[in-house]
């Protein structure tokens, strides 16, 4: 693993993270700790020591804490969702730092492989036309991201990301459209709660798609359900993202997901940025996937930070 001289931090996410906040001033300072021990991990954002789970012992001696006390702040952090366990291992993890990682790894092995020349000479003609009572952000990312992005999905958002070329057009946005392969979508006229004709696997990759950006902007899932709207765009954003992938229905997912790290790597969409006032512009439908522009923009965005990581590394 090449050595990586700091993490992105943000502070604004650090005070405004509930578990965290809930903590004991001692117990933030030693999850901070901890965190620094994460990074210089030889698997980053996972406590591990020559490819197993570091355990309490060792981890206490190397945070300076007699071991009951160690046990004690531990039990705290695990049982406040602040640190997690690795389910293979059982190893202390913190899900931000494996989500940044993974990111990193895709944006590097995409910059290898020199990205689509296709995507690279649209010379941005395509521009997110943002009309629904929202502000229009300026041009802003940083290689913060955000649970986990399979390792399949390494350079295929960069590498697979551009338009339908059957036609030389732009991917229709209307939600109602029709796939000539095995995933088959019927037109309905009912624009408001659309009856669509689609197969399971359809359906479950949607609602994976919308579980993985729930986690990643870190919204409640009982207060912002996947509605007949925010389904429509994503059923149109699939279909798009089924055609840039030939068909295959995991890489598609990749795609979307590959665009739902991009938003989060935006400080004005999260609402980092001091122009926001804190206010947060990342909506499934408005600000995600509300047409297929908006969809090649993070695509884009995800080619032009891998050609930026791999010319760093």
């Amino acid at each position: 693993m090449a050595k990586m001289p700091a993490f992105q931090f943000y502070p604004g996410d650090w005070r405004k993270d509930v578990g965290v906040q809930s903590l004991s001033f001692h117990d933030r300072g030693v999850w901070w700790e901890m965190l620094c021990l994460m990074h210089e991990s030889e698997r980053r954002g996972v406590l591990v020591l020559n490819g197993q789970a570091m355990n309490e012992e060792v981890l206490a001696r190397l945070l300076g804490l007699d071991k009951q006390t160690f046990i004690t702040t531990l039990t705290t952090l695990l049982t406040s969702g602040v640190a997690s366990r690795e389910p293979e291992t059982g190893a202390i993890m913190s899900r931000r730092m494996v989500r940044d990682e993974k990111l990193r790894e895709i944006r590097i092995e995409a910059g290898k492989m020199g990205g689509n020349p296709a995507l690279l000479n649209q010379n941005k003609t395509t521009h997110d036309n943002q009309t629904d009572n929202q502000m229009t952000p300026p041009s802003s990312s940083s290689s913060v991201s955000s649970s986990t992005t399979k390792t399949k999905a390494k350079s295929f958002v960069a590498k697979n990301a551009t338009k339908d070329s059957s036609n030389g057009k732009p991917l229709d946005d209307s939600p109602d459209f029709q796939l000539t392969n095995d995933f088959e979508f019927e037109e309905s006229a009912n624009q408001t709660n659309p009856r669509k004709k689609t197969k399971p696997e359809v359906d479950k990759a949607i609602r994976e798609v919308f579980v993985y950006y729930l986690d990643v902007m870190n919204l409640n899932p009982a207060t912002y359900t996947l509605t007949p709207k925010r389904r429509q765009k994503g059923l149109s954003r699939l279909a798009e993202a089924l055609r840039i992938a030939h068909g295959n229905l995991n890489n598609a997912v990749e795609l979307m997901k590959g665009a739902v790290d991009e938003l989060a790597t935006s400080d004005w969409h999260m609402g980092r940025d001091e122009r926001t006032n804190g206010k947060r512009y990342c909506d499934w439908e408005n600000h995600l996937f509300r047409n297929t522009e908006q969809f090649e923009k993070w695509l884009q965005q995800a080619q032009d930070a891998a050609a930026r990581e791999a010319k760093h590394v």
